[in-house]
């Protein structure tokens, strides 16, 4: 069984809950109105999304093409800041040029992603760019220096400077 009802006379006045027993009283009645009133407004935000969701559904069409990243384009800020530090590269650490190609093509994605609306490669893409990073300076001097400009290049990736050096 459940709980026992609290008899109507214990019940507050002006209380939904009073209202739902059978009370009528004023109070009672304007605590239902206000319960209805927030139903509604409910119910008419709902609708008022679905009609949003609607015209924006037309409004899309279907035949035109999806953004893209554009590997013709001028290399970004990223792009160029990756290209001179690897030109910097003390050593040869293993797979370089390929190491080096995908690092560059990440560089390309993270200048681009803005642009193409798509604002959730730029984590991923960065951390991929940030491990790439650590293999093609994982070979170099033996003096305990970072080889080339790879550090700067980590500290640089949110940084607001042009990187057209």
């Amino acid at each position: 069984m459940g709980r026992p009802r609290t008899p109507l006379e214990q019940l507050e006045h002006g209380t939904l809950a009073r209202y739902r027993r059978g009370c009528k009283c004023e109070p009672c009645r304007a605590s239902n109105r206000d319960r209805v009133r927030n139903h509604r407004a409910r119910l008419a935000a709902v609708d008022s999304e679905r009609e949003q969701v609607a015209t924006i559904a037309v409004n899309i069409d279907p035949d035109a093409p999806a953004p893209t990243i554009d590997m013709q384009a001028p290399a970004g800020r990223v792009e160029k800041a990756v290209r001179k530090d690897l030109k910097d590269l003390v050593g040869e650490p293993p797979w370089k040029r390929t190491a080096a190609a995908i690092l560059r093509l990440n560089a390309r994605v993270i200048d681009q992603a803005p642009a193409v609306d798509r604002l959730d490669l730029l984590s991923p893409m960065q951390l991929r760019a940030q491990e790439w990073m650590k293999l093609l300076r994982s070979v170099g001097p033996t003096d305990g220096t970072v080889a080339g400009g790879a550090e700067a290049l980590l500290n640089a990736l949110g940084a607001s400077g042009d990187g057209d050096d």
